[in-house]
């Protein structure tokens, strides 16, 4: 996990520049999150 948000931090911001990331795995057949991970978004915001 740990390459992953280094990936997102650096290789793909050179394509995407956005200040926070986060990175997410989701049903395909519903709304509901599977997974999540925390690239730098910032502690206490709510994610919808």
């Amino acid at each position: 996990m740990r390459d992953l948000k280094e990936f997102i931090k650096t290789r793909l911001r050179e394509i995407l520049p956005r200040q926070i990331a986060t990175c997410g795995l989701r049903e395909t057949c519903g709304k509901r999150i599977l997974r999540l991970i925390n690239i730098d978004f910032p502690p206490g915001q709510v994610l919808r």
